[in-house]
Protein backbone atom coordinates (compact mmCIF):
# COMPACT_ATOMS: atom_id res chain seq x y z
CA UNK A 1 0.00 0.00 0.00
CA UNK A 2 0.97 3.36 -0.66
CA UNK A 3 1.28 6.50 1.80
CA UNK A 4 1.10 10.40 1.87
CA UNK A 5 2.18 12.06 4.57
CA UNK A 6 1.36 15.99 5.06
CA UNK A 7 4.03 17.93 5.51
CA UNK A 8 3.00 21.28 4.40
CA UNK A 9 1.37 23.18 7.20
CA UNK A 10 3.56 26.03 8.64
CA UNK A 11 2.88 25.01 12.46
CA UNK A 12 1.68 28.15 13.54
CA UNK A 13 0.68 26.57 17.13
CA UNK A 14 4.29 25.78 17.63
CA UNK A 15 5.87 28.56 16.90
CA UNK A 16 8.75 29.94 17.14
CA UNK A 17 10.47 26.69 17.10
CA UNK A 18 8.81 26.38 13.30
CA UNK A 19 10.02 29.85 11.87
CA UNK A 20 12.48 27.61 10.11
CA UNK A 21 11.93 24.55 10.17
CA UNK A 22 8.57 22.48 8.94
CA UNK A 23 6.02 20.98 11.81
CA UNK A 24 6.92 17.48 10.87
CA UNK A 25 10.65 18.41 11.03
CA UNK A 26 10.87 19.19 14.71
CA UNK A 27 12.81 17.30 17.03
CA UNK A 28 11.36 14.56 18.95
CA UNK A 29 14.72 12.41 21.19
CA UNK A 30 17.33 12.81 18.50
CA UNK A 31 14.81 12.71 15.54
CA UNK A 32 12.86 14.38 13.89
CA UNK A 33 8.60 13.43 14.39
CA UNK A 34 8.53 12.80 10.51
CA UNK A 35 10.95 9.55 11.12
CA UNK A 36 8.62 8.69 13.57
CA UNK A 37 5.69 8.36 11.10
CA UNK A 38 8.06 6.71 8.36
CA UNK A 39 8.63 4.23 11.05
CA UNK A 40 4.93 3.34 11.83
CA UNK A 41 4.36 3.42 7.56
CA UNK A 42 7.38 0.87 7.61
CA UNK A 43 5.86 -1.51 10.06
CA UNK A 44 2.40 -1.55 7.88
CA UNK A 45 4.56 -2.70 4.98
CA UNK A 46 4.15 0.51 2.64
CA UNK A 47 5.90 0.06 -0.79
CA UNK A 48 6.43 4.04 -1.69
CA UNK A 49 5.71 7.21 0.45
CA UNK A 50 4.67 10.45 -0.94
CA UNK A 51 5.41 13.59 0.92
CA UNK A 52 3.81 17.04 0.25
CA UNK A 53 6.03 20.38 1.32
CA UNK A 54 5.39 23.94 1.50
CA UNK A 55 6.41 25.79 4.87
CA UNK A 56 10.48 25.10 5.17
CA UNK A 57 10.82 22.16 2.65
CA UNK A 58 14.36 22.12 2.55
CA UNK A 59 14.30 21.19 6.71
CA UNK A 60 11.87 17.70 5.46
CA UNK A 61 14.24 16.93 2.63
CA UNK A 62 17.62 17.43 4.96
CA UNK A 63 15.98 15.08 7.32
CA UNK A 64 14.60 12.51 4.85
CA UNK A 65 18.58 12.35 3.68
CA UNK A 66 19.44 10.52 6.83
CA UNK A 67 16.34 8.61 7.09
CA UNK A 68 15.61 4.91 5.92
CA UNK A 69 12.32 5.20 4.42
CA UNK A 70 10.47 1.87 2.38
CA UNK A 71 10.53 1.84 -0.87
CA UNK A 72 10.80 4.71 -3.62
CA UNK A 73 9.69 8.12 -1.76
CA UNK A 74 9.08 11.67 -3.62
CA UNK A 75 7.87 15.01 -2.53
CA UNK A 76 5.51 16.99 -4.02
CA UNK A 77 6.01 20.62 -3.75
CA UNK A 78 3.21 22.97 -3.76
CA UNK A 79 3.79 26.31 -3.61
CA UNK A 80 0.31 27.61 -2.76
CA UNK A 81 -0.19 25.69 0.25
CA UNK A 82 -3.58 23.35 -1.37
CA UNK A 83 -4.87 21.30 2.02
CA UNK A 84 -4.95 17.97 3.21
CA UNK A 85 -7.33 17.20 -0.19
CA UNK A 86 -6.22 19.23 -2.63
CA UNK A 87 -2.47 17.49 -1.95
CA UNK A 88 -4.02 14.66 -3.55
CA UNK A 89 -4.12 16.47 -6.72
CA UNK A 90 -0.95 16.60 -8.19
CA UNK A 91 -0.32 13.03 -6.79
CA UNK A 92 -3.50 11.24 -8.79
CA UNK A 93 -1.36 9.04 -11.11
CA UNK A 94 0.71 7.78 -8.63
CA UNK A 95 -1.66 6.93 -5.95
CA UNK A 96 -4.40 5.19 -8.18
CA UNK A 97 -4.58 1.78 -8.24
CA UNK A 98 -6.34 0.76 -5.04
CA UNK A 99 -6.58 2.01 -1.19
CA UNK A 100 -3.70 4.24 0.23
CA UNK A 101 -3.08 5.95 3.82
CA UNK A 102 -2.92 9.16 4.06
CA UNK A 103 -1.46 10.56 7.45
CA UNK A 104 -0.38 13.86 9.21
CA UNK A 105 3.53 14.20 9.40
CA UNK A 106 3.10 15.90 13.12
CA UNK A 107 1.90 13.36 14.71
CA UNK A 108 3.47 10.49 17.52
CA UNK A 109 1.39 7.27 17.73
CA UNK A 110 1.76 3.88 18.47
CA UNK A 111 -1.35 2.82 16.65
CA UNK A 112 -1.21 -0.50 14.37
CA UNK A 113 -1.29 0.43 10.71
CA UNK A 114 -1.11 -3.46 10.01
CA UNK A 115 -4.82 -3.84 11.66
CA UNK A 116 -6.81 -0.79 10.62
CA UNK A 117 -5.73 -1.83 6.93
CA UNK A 118 -6.95 -5.08 7.72
CA UNK A 119 -10.24 -3.45 8.42
CA UNK A 120 -10.31 -1.60 6.01
CA UNK A 121 -10.36 -4.16 3.51
CA UNK A 122 -12.72 -6.22 5.00
CA UNK A 123 -14.96 -3.58 5.91
CA UNK A 124 -15.83 -2.19 2.35
CA UNK A 125 -16.02 1.19 3.27
CA UNK A 126 -14.90 3.94 0.76
CA UNK A 127 -12.47 5.82 3.68
CA UNK A 128 -11.37 4.64 7.32
CA UNK A 129 -10.84 7.22 9.44
CA UNK A 130 -8.86 6.61 12.83
CA UNK A 131 -10.13 8.11 15.97
CA UNK A 132 -8.86 8.39 19.35
CA UNK A 133 -11.88 7.93 22.28
CA UNK A 134 -9.48 9.29 24.93
CA UNK A 135 -8.85 12.93 23.76
CA UNK A 136 -12.65 13.45 23.40
CA UNK A 137 -12.50 14.45 27.19
CA UNK A 138 -9.36 16.95 26.70
CA UNK A 139 -11.52 18.48 24.59
CA UNK A 140 -11.10 18.15 21.13
CA UNK A 141 -14.07 17.81 18.84
CA UNK A 142 -15.66 14.03 18.17
CA UNK A 143 -16.13 11.78 15.33
CA UNK A 144 -18.87 9.88 15.75
CA UNK A 145 -20.29 6.52 14.40
CA UNK A 146 -23.60 4.10 14.56
CA UNK A 147 -23.02 1.00 16.16
CA UNK A 148 -21.63 -1.06 13.03
CA UNK A 149 -18.66 1.89 13.06
CA UNK A 150 -20.07 3.67 9.98
CA UNK A 151 -19.53 7.63 10.17
CA UNK A 152 -22.92 9.67 11.34
CA UNK A 153 -21.80 12.47 12.81
CA UNK A 154 -18.78 15.06 11.77
CA UNK A 155 -17.89 18.14 13.40
CA UNK A 156 -18.09 20.08 9.75
CA UNK A 157 -20.63 20.12 7.11
CA UNK A 158 -24.54 17.37 7.02
CA UNK A 159 -23.44 15.31 9.69
CA UNK A 160 -22.76 18.50 12.32
CA UNK A 161 -24.10 17.66 15.50
CA UNK A 162 -25.96 14.19 14.59
CA UNK A 163 -26.23 11.45 17.64
CA UNK A 164 -23.78 8.94 17.42
CA UNK A 165 -22.78 5.57 19.48
CA UNK A 166 -19.11 5.46 18.84
CA UNK A 167 -16.79 7.96 18.96
CA UNK A 168 -13.61 9.62 19.28
CA UNK A 169 -11.31 12.44 17.79
CA UNK A 170 -10.18 12.31 14.07
CA UNK A 171 -6.28 11.68 14.62
CA UNK A 172 -5.53 12.69 11.29
CA UNK A 173 -4.48 9.12 9.90
CA UNK A 174 -7.15 7.84 7.15
CA UNK A 175 -7.15 5.36 4.83
CA UNK A 176 -9.16 5.76 1.34
CA UNK A 177 -10.11 4.13 -1.38
CA UNK A 178 -8.65 6.01 -4.87
CA UNK A 179 -12.60 6.69 -5.63
CA UNK A 180 -11.91 9.89 -3.52
CA UNK A 181 -10.20 11.81 -6.57
CA UNK A 182 -13.57 11.58 -7.87
CA UNK A 183 -14.85 14.29 -5.25
CA UNK A 184 -11.78 16.50 -5.75
CA UNK A 185 -11.68 19.43 -8.08
CA UNK A 186 -8.63 20.26 -10.03
CA UNK A 187 -6.44 23.17 -8.51
CA UNK A 188 -7.07 24.97 -5.67
CA UNK A 189 -7.33 24.61 -1.65
CA UNK A 190 -9.38 21.68 -0.42
CA UNK A 191 -9.81 19.98 2.57
CA UNK A 192 -10.59 16.65 3.44
CA UNK A 193 -12.95 17.49 6.94
CA UNK A 194 -14.51 20.30 5.76
CA UNK A 195 -14.56 19.24 1.14
CA UNK A 196 -14.63 16.23 0.90
CA UNK A 197 -15.82 13.69 3.20
CA UNK A 198 -19.10 15.35 4.40
CA UNK A 199 -19.62 15.47 0.37
CA UNK A 200 -19.69 11.30 0.80
CA UNK A 201 -22.64 9.63 0.31
CA UNK A 202 -23.99 7.16 3.06
CA UNK A 203 -25.08 4.62 1.28
CA UNK A 204 -22.96 4.01 -1.89
CA UNK A 205 -19.32 5.51 -0.64
CA UNK A 206 -19.47 4.70 3.62
CA UNK A 207 -17.22 6.15 5.69
CA UNK A 208 -16.04 4.01 8.90
CA UNK A 209 -14.07 5.05 11.68
CA UNK A 210 -11.48 3.00 13.76
CA UNK A 211 -11.36 3.56 17.12
CA UNK A 212 -7.49 3.74 19.01
CA UNK A 213 -7.18 3.53 22.44
CA UNK A 214 -3.21 3.40 22.91
CA UNK A 215 -1.12 6.50 22.12
CA UNK A 216 -2.04 9.26 20.25
CA UNK A 217 -0.27 13.10 20.16
CA UNK A 218 -0.96 15.60 17.40
CA UNK A 219 2.09 17.98 18.63
CA UNK A 220 -0.76 21.13 18.43
CA UNK A 221 1.25 23.45 20.65
CA UNK A 222 4.38 23.67 22.75
CA UNK A 223 3.03 21.97 25.99
CA UNK A 224 1.91 18.81 23.86
CA UNK A 225 5.13 18.42 22.16
CA UNK A 226 6.68 18.70 25.55
CA UNK A 227 3.67 16.24 26.79
CA UNK A 228 5.14 14.05 24.07
CA UNK A 229 8.36 13.62 25.38
CA UNK A 230 7.01 13.23 28.85
CA UNK A 231 4.85 10.26 28.17
CA UNK A 232 7.58 8.36 25.80
CA UNK A 233 10.08 8.82 29.06
CA UNK A 234 7.18 7.07 31.24
CA UNK A 235 7.18 4.64 29.00
CA UNK A 236 3.71 5.22 27.44
CA UNK A 237 4.15 5.21 23.97
CA UNK A 238 4.67 1.72 23.14
CA UNK A 239 6.45 2.02 19.92
CA UNK A 240 9.60 4.43 21.64
CA UNK A 241 11.97 2.44 23.73
CA UNK A 242 14.24 5.04 25.52
CA UNK A 243 15.78 2.83 27.44
CA UNK A 244 17.27 0.58 24.27
CA UNK A 245 18.95 3.19 23.36
CA UNK A 246 22.55 4.30 24.16
CA UNK A 247 21.57 7.56 26.02
CA UNK A 248 21.98 8.09 29.96
CA UNK A 249 18.62 8.12 30.31
CA UNK A 250 16.76 7.72 34.13
CA UNK A 251 13.87 9.49 36.30
CA UNK A 252 12.41 11.98 32.77
CA UNK A 253 16.13 12.59 32.26
CA UNK A 254 17.48 12.06 28.44
CA UNK A 255 20.90 12.77 27.77
CA UNK A 256 22.16 11.91 24.13
CA UNK A 257 25.56 10.54 24.51
CA UNK A 258 27.34 13.06 21.70
CA UNK A 259 26.12 15.72 24.03
CA UNK A 260 28.38 17.84 25.98
CA UNK A 261 27.96 19.21 29.42
CA UNK A 262 30.13 21.59 31.28
CA UNK A 263 31.01 21.23 35.11
CA UNK A 264 28.51 22.09 37.72
CA UNK A 265 25.65 21.61 35.27
CA UNK A 266 22.63 21.33 37.18
CA UNK A 267 19.98 19.28 36.13
CA UNK A 268 15.88 19.53 37.80
CA UNK A 269 13.08 18.21 36.80
CA UNK A 270 13.29 17.33 33.26
CA UNK A 271 15.42 17.36 30.65
CA UNK A 272 16.11 16.21 27.23
CA UNK A 273 19.41 17.26 25.53
CA UNK A 274 19.88 16.30 22.22
CA UNK A 275 22.98 14.82 20.06
CA UNK A 276 25.71 17.11 19.68
CA UNK A 277 24.43 19.88 22.21
CA UNK A 278 26.66 21.93 24.48
CA UNK A 279 25.78 23.10 27.45
CA UNK A 280 28.08 25.68 29.01
CA UNK A 281 29.23 25.06 32.68
CA UNK A 282 27.94 26.17 36.00
CA UNK A 283 24.51 26.36 33.70
CA UNK A 284 20.96 25.13 35.24
CA UNK A 285 18.43 23.60 33.31
CA UNK A 286 14.91 22.77 35.12
CA UNK A 287 11.80 21.13 33.05
CA UNK A 288 13.78 22.24 29.65
CA UNK A 289 14.38 20.14 26.21
CA UNK A 290 17.48 20.89 24.10
CA UNK A 291 17.98 20.38 20.31
CA UNK A 292 20.71 18.73 19.27
CA UNK A 293 23.15 20.97 17.80
CA UNK A 294 22.61 23.99 20.46
CA UNK A 295 25.41 25.96 22.18
CA UNK A 296 24.13 26.74 25.42
CA UNK A 297 26.34 29.82 26.91
CA UNK A 298 28.04 29.27 30.54
CA UNK A 299 25.78 30.29 33.55
CA UNK A 300 22.76 30.67 31.83
CA UNK A 301 19.34 29.07 33.25
CA UNK A 302 16.76 27.50 30.82
CA UNK A 303 13.45 26.78 32.92
CA UNK A 304 10.11 25.83 31.08
CA UNK A 305 10.78 25.72 27.36
CA UNK A 306 12.76 24.80 24.59
CA UNK A 307 16.36 25.74 23.48
CA UNK A 308 15.83 25.80 19.78
CA UNK A 309 18.72 27.15 18.04
CA UNK A 310 22.16 28.72 20.05
CA UNK A 311 20.81 31.60 21.98
CA UNK A 312 16.89 31.14 20.97
CA UNK A 313 14.53 29.59 23.85
CA UNK A 314 11.26 29.52 23.66
CA UNK A 315 9.35 29.59 26.81
CA UNK A 316 6.51 27.36 27.46
CA UNK A 317 3.93 28.49 29.98
CA UNK A 318 1.90 25.72 30.38
CA UNK A 319 4.65 23.48 31.18
CA UNK A 320 4.57 23.99 34.87
CA UNK A 321 1.37 22.24 34.66
CA UNK A 322 2.06 19.56 31.97
CA UNK A 323 4.71 18.36 34.42
CA UNK A 324 3.00 17.85 37.59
Amino acid sequence: MKALILAAGFGKRLQPVTEECAKPAVWFFDRPVIAHVIDSLSRAGTEQIFINLHHRPASIRRHMRRTVIPGHSQFSFEPHILGTAGALVPLKDKLSGGPFIIINGDIITDVDLNAVIRHHLDSGWAATLIVHPPSVDLGFPPVGADREGQLCSFPHGILKNRPFALGGTFTGIQIVNDGIFNHLEEGGFQSLTTCVYPGYDRETEPIGIFPHFGYWNDIGSLSRYVRAHLDAMSGRINTIDLESQPVRCQSHVWIHPASSLGRNVQIKGYAVIGKDAVIGKDSVLENAIVWPNVRVNRNSVLKNGIAYQTNRFAQVPELQAELK
